[in-house]
């Protein structure tokens, strides 16, 4: 086998290896008719490749990529031994323990049948991903909603919408652990399949060019009709134009991603100061700060005074699709507005003597 295309396929695998070791089957690969096999115990993939013999084993995964890796030869074999699985070169042999006694993680990637997916779904998922509220006793908002065809994520402050090209035949509550894997594969992925485990639960599992099965457990949907409501009339009546954002934007954000980069990327926020046709920009953190202001283009309406915060990787993931910028002066609902999208939030109006 090829290390550096081995490393590859198993770098695919590793996101789905539980990284804690509490239950032994969830940090292993399963190397089994020619595929590898991963679980953490909500999400799964399966990989075929070409093993050069017949398998059946489970081992750690960790300890099988870090040897693999060690490795400086470009090629390798595997040798099925008596519970383990020997990694040979011409002048090296290792092995690795198999998990005999460990029971491997139960997936099941058949697809009784194969949907395709809207073309723009994987770019609807990228815009709202991190729109969803870190709050887990929310129920379904710690999650990406799909409904028909728009795509929802909510957290208390703030709402983004996207429509997708079609619609999905049922309702579906993507989590974001699962959700941040799937992008990886925008343009690649074949099919889908929607069901109900055996407990009842949905699962989603996705068919994607290479050989890759990715299954996934889905969050019930549990919104109350008052918040399905707000969702379908979330709009502002009333608007002031703030402008678009200037090309340089994406290089600030990259500058107070800096600042911010001891925090989790869905608990980022940065804070944004609209005023007289420009905007400040603020980031404060345990590493520092950072605070620089940037002119606002297009049409600007030089009286508006508005602040707000805004995840930063939210508000990179849309600069693709160039937003306007408009703000209900009644309601302080601002709206983030492209042909692809609408991301509400709630600002606040900036007083005169700060």
């Amino acid at each position: 086998m090829i290390r550096e295309t081995f490393l590859e396929m198993l770098g695919k695998v590793l996101p789905f290896v539980s990284k804690g070791d509490m239950v032994a089957q969830y940090s292993t690969v399963l190397l089994k008719d020619n595929s590898v096999i991963a679980s953490d115990g909500y999400n799964s993939i399966q990989i075929e490749y070409d093993l050069g013999g017949e398998f059946n084993d489970l081992v750690p995964a960790e300890t099988l990529y870090k040897l693999v890796k060690s490795i400086r030869a470009k090629e390798f074999s595997f040798v099925r031994g008596k519970g383990t699985i020997k990694i040979k070169t011409k002048s090296i042999i290792g092995s690795v323990n198999c998990m005999v006694d460990t029971v491997p993680p139960a997936s099941n990637f058949v697809m009784k049948t194969k949907e395709a997916l809207p073309d723009n779904f994987i770019s609807c998922l990228k815009c709202c991903r991190f729109g969803v509220s870190t709050d887990q006793s929310l129920g379904c908002l710690v999650g990406v909603i799909i409904k028909n065809d728009m795509v929802y994520a909510i957290d208390r402050f703030s709402v983004v919408k996207a429509k997708l090209s079609s619609s999905l035949k049922r309702t579906v509550v993507f989590p974001l652990q699962l959700l941040n894997e799937i992008v990886k594969y925008e343009g690649k992925i074949k099919s889908f399949y929607l069901r109900h485990n055996k407990d009842g639960m949905d699962e989603i599992v996705f068919s994607i060019k290479g050989g890759i099965k990715i299954l996934g457990a889905l969050i019930e949907y549990d919104l109350n009709k008052d918040i399905e409501e707000m969702l379908i009339n979330c709009k502002s009546d009333k608007k002031i134009t703030l402008g678009t954002f200037p090309k340089s934007m994406r290089e600030v954000l990259d500058r107070h991603a800096i600042i911010l980069s001891g925090i989790e990327d869905i608990d980022r926020r940065i804070h944004l100061c609209f005023d007289g046709g420009g905007m400040e920009i603020k980031s404060v953190s345990d590493k520092g700060k950072i605070t620089e202001r940037i002119k606002m283009e297009g049409k600007t309406n030089k009286k508006a005074k508005i602040e707000l915060f805004v995840n930063p990787m939210l508000l990179k993931d849309v600069l693709v699709y160039n937003p306007h910028i408009v703000v209900d002066p009644k309601t302080f609902l601002l709206n983030l507005k492209s042909d692809m999208f609408d991301y509400f939030v709630f600002a606040e109006q900036k007083n005169e003597e700060e």
